[in-house]
């Protein structure tokens, strides 16, 4: 996006458009400042592709805003993380619903966490189910060579009461270096096994101990940036950017990864998410178009689907129980389809906003904005079901239909619990 784009002028008629607001709802939209994340965004997506040749809440099954995400259905997996035995419900971004873990942003722009954070800011959560959940944080603990430091804190009580924070020994990137990491998933292969994980958004580490110890991972060409993680079943999947974008795939319970054949080979990953057998991705094609492309076959085969917007160079991909989402472009030209077998898509009227695409089942997916949380559905225009808690969000993701995350810029995360109708502050007590 360039100084003088004609689409902030759009957007910022949009924002104050009364029709996203609720009527009870007098607090003013700081357009500027939202614009200005959203620059800022652009620019660090722009330096991830520069360093790499190339998500974040993503607790649902989204994969870019990020929303955050990441989910355990049923109490198996939960947002910003994937459970490895069941299909997760974003991002901002987690195997899980969708995780998206990019800020709402224009067609698929990220904003950024600062470049200072505190002791304790949160930048990612996953879970595997409503009891067990880690998430990724800041800590200046001398732990990496360049602070802030990247440690997780996990709670096997939901979080009653949080563990002592663990070192990973890499920073907590703010700006996708081959050399420290932003997002974090897990997954679970039953209820007596100790869960898997991973960290990721520049390194690649792993844990196989439910998170005690961590180390990095073979596998990944030298120099590239992993950008998008998400588990499913048997397999944890990964974009690795570089001179040559791969995907990448490990059997969940070890290191083990391998490049993927992807018929036509693969362009700039932007997105990745994975749900109940399927497992799907978007990037970009040889003509600067973007095209989404799911595989129901663990890999073996890639079913290829131009977006339904001309021309559009990004997208959001998120997935839901039994469904995956994508969206993009922007204002009256954004986009919404869903698909439970990729293969045939169906159209979902999406907001005229910027949004954070979370899907949840398939007949529902949400939409963040920063002032409005909507419901989307095939037979129905979107309907405004909350106000979002903060305009910053920049992870999102559900643990089930009715259980969701968002995170916001300062760490601060928000919960439902009645499927993103009502939002109230959780305590993570780090």
């Amino acid at each position: 996006m360039n100084d003088h784009d004609p689409l902030e002028d759009r957007l910022r008629r949009a924002l104050h458009d009364p029709a996203v607001h609720r009527q009870d709802d007098s607090t003013p939209v700081d357009s500027d400042g939202f614009l200005a994340a959203v620059h800022q965004g652009a620019r660090r997506r722009r330096g991830v592709r520069v360093a790499g040749a190339a998500a974040a809440v993503a607790l649902v099954a989204a994969g870019t805003v990020a929303l955050v995400s990441g989910t355990v259905l049923d109490g198996r997996q939960t947002p910003a993380a994937s459970s490895a035995d069941t299909a997760p419900t974003a991002d901002v971004t987690s195997a899980g619903f969708g995780p998206t873990t990019t800020s709402v942003g224009t067609d698929g722009a990220t904003a950024t966490i600062g470049s200072t954070l505190a002791d304790g800011t949160i930048v990612s959560l996953t879970a595997t189910g409503d009891a067990y959940q880690w998430v990724l944080a800041a800590k200046d603990d001398g732990s990496c060579s360049a602070p802030p430091c990247a440690v997780v804190y996990s709670t096997s009580g939901g979080g009653g009461s949080w563990s002592a924070p663990t070192p990973i020994g890499v920073a907590l990137s703010t700006s996708g270096s081959a050399d420290g990491v932003d997002q974090i998933r897990f997954a679970r292969k039953s209820p007596t096994a100790e869960a898997d994980g991973w960290a990721f958004g520049g390194a690649l580490l792993s844990t196989h101990d439910d998170g005690r110890t961590w180390g990095p991972v073979a596998g990944v060409p030298a120099g590239d940036v992993v950008t998008h993680l998400e588990a499913w079943g048997d397999y944890v999947y990964a974009t690795a950017d570089g001179a040559s974008p791969q995907l990448l795939r490990s059997p969940v319970g070890r290191d083990d990864w391998k490049p993927v054949a992807v018929q036509g080979g693969t362009g700039t990953f932007q997105a990745l998410a994975a749900s109940n057998g399927m497992a799907g991705f978007v990037d970009t094609a040889h003509n600067g178009r973007a095209r989404v492309r799911v595989s129901t076959d663990d890999g073996a085969s890639w079913v290829t689907t131009p977006l339904a917007c001309p021309g559009a160079s990004s997208a959001q991909l998120s997935a839901g129980v039994a469904s995956m989402f994508v969206s993009c472009g922007t204002g009256s030209d954004a986009t919404v389809q869903m698909t439970t077998d990729g293969v045939s898509w169906t159209t979902l009227a999406a907001p005229a906003v910027p949004f954070l695409l979370v899907g949840v089942t398939p007949d529902r997916g949400l939409a963040v904005t920063a002032t409005t949380v909507y419901r989307l559905r095939p037979d129905a225009g979107p309907t405004a079901i909350s106000r979002t808690p903060a305009t910053d969000i920049t992870y999102a993701g559900f643990t089930n239909e009715h259980i969701g995350y968002l995170i916001d810029a300062s760490g601060q995360v928000w919960r439902t619990k009645l499927g993103g109708s009502q939002w109230s502050r959780y305590a993570t007590h780090l």
